[in-house]
């Protein structure tokens, strides 16, 4: 995994983007693969953006950003 472009958007608020490869699909519960492809790696690159919540005081996972691999 690879974590980079950390941006800080306000006092209470960041934003980083990762990427990453795996595996990505879908069992039955009987074990058959019902979406995906569980023998072929993608790749994903996302930005995640979090807040802080001062009333729990902690960081919170907000939003997350696809993003587009083709740019």
């Amino acid at each position: 995994m690879r974590i980079s472009n950390y941006r800080q958007l306000g006092t209470d608020s960041f934003s980083l983007t990762f990427g990453f490869s795996c595996l990505d699909y879908t069992e039955d519960q009987a074990g058959r693969i019902v979406a995906g492809d569980a023998k072929r790696k993608q790749y994903f690159l996302q930005r995640w953006f979090f807040n802080y919540d001062a009333e729990k005081k902690l960081w919170q996972a907000d939003f997350i950003q696809p993003v587009d691999l083709a740019n």
